[in-house]
């Protein structure tokens, strides 16, 4: 309640109010400061310990305690993460947040809950086809969710734009494995294709057989087959298309 109340009033130090409110509702005290690494991974090493793992220093950060509290609660409701075979019993993991350009709330929620829930990409084979299908099968979710409102939508600017008009990019950080433990390897930002253009309902259904076409041929390859360098071809290829 008393992070509703504090960011319904304007203030230049939310934080301080919410621990004003918060004090005054229930008589108890939050911490002021937090460590990244407490939320994130207690057995952190190079740069998860960071307010953003965007490096791969080792130096201490802390911050106020909400702003930690923001970032965590956005992970977890607005990111994918997977674990991306990189070699023979080698796992890294990658995790990628949306960019929004132009996309509501509500529809950015559910096309991401759509995505996560039925229709993930997969990390069995390699950091390239899981980028590939990561991008595909998001903007088939986009499609589906396109044309599933086509018949109630008052407002077409809403459906018929290029994917990458409402979402533009995908931010993304690669997290090495150090053994027991993870680190920061590599900050990476994958966009999303400006040549899926529906202009009417029959194009939203025939760009979606398009993407179902491209996946049927991704999902025949795999980093363990040897085609490692054709899927990050194709990707690059992609995305040189955005």
């Amino acid at each position: 309640m008393a992070l509703f109340t504090a960011f319904s009033q304007e203030t230049d130090d939310f934080t301080k109010l919410v621990n004003d409110l918060f004090t005054q509702t229930t008589g108890q005290k939050l911490p002021e400061t937090a460590s990244a690494v407490k939320i994130y991974l207690p057995t952190s090493v190079q740069g998860v310990n960071r307010i953003k793992a965007d490096s791969n220093k080792v130096d201490s950060q802390k911050t106020d305690w909400l702003s930690l509290w923001l970032i965590a609660g956005g992970l977890f409701t607005f990111s994918i993460s997977e674990r991306v075979k990189i070699a023979e019993r080698v796992y890294d993991w990658r995790v990628v947040a949306l960019e929004p350009q132009d996309i509501p709330l509500n529809k950015y929620r559910e096309v991401l809950n759509q995505l996560r829930q039925f229709n993930p990409p997969s990390g069995g084979h390699g950091i390239a086809r899981f980028d590939s299908e990561l991008i595909l099968r998001f903007c088939q979710q986009l499609l589906n969710y396109h044309q599933s409102q086509a018949d109630t939508e008052t407002d077409e600017f809403a459906l018929f734009q290029p994917v990458n008009q409402f979402v533009s990019n995908f931010i993304g950080t690669h997290f090495g494995s150090k053994g027991q433990v993870y680190g920061v390897k590599e900050v990476f930002t994958l966009g999303l294709p400006g040549w899926i253009r529906p202009e009417n309902q029959q194009q939203l259904t025939e760009y979606n057989q398009v993407l179902s076409e491209h996946l049927s041929v991704i999902t025949t390859l795999s980093a363990e087959e040897g085609h490692s360098e054709l899927l990050a071809a194709y990707r690059d290829f992609k995305l040189l298309c955005s």
